[in-house]
């Protein structure tokens, strides 16, 4: 079970906005165990907690960068290129 001061406090830095890994850090480096960090932060998230990253609160996971633009980008510039090449073609 999570301790209920731990809990609290935790709450209390989220409301001011302090991501999970910034809470955890702080509360390592003042000492408290990663066991008790990581039962209080699942009793406020119980939906993140999963076994295999129970241990790792402190990291968040890097985004997945969209390729979208650098695929809009290259069709626009084939086709500009395109364009080029048949102009020249027919307009010599």
């Amino acid at each position: 079970m999570a301790n209920q001061q731990l809990v609290d406090w935790i709450k209390g830095e989220e409301a001011k906005g302090s991501s999970q890994k910034v809470i955890t850090d702080t509360l390592a480096k003042q000492g408290w165990a990663m066991n008790d960090i990581n039962d209080a932060m699942s009793s406020l998230h119980p939906k993140q907690a999963q076994p295999a990253q129970a241990a790792e609160w402190g990291e968040e996971k890097p985004k997945k960068q969209s390729m979208l633009p650098v695929i809009i980008i290259g069709i626009v510039c084939f086709i500009l290129l395109l364009a080029a090449i048949i102009y020249k073609w027919f307009n010599p």
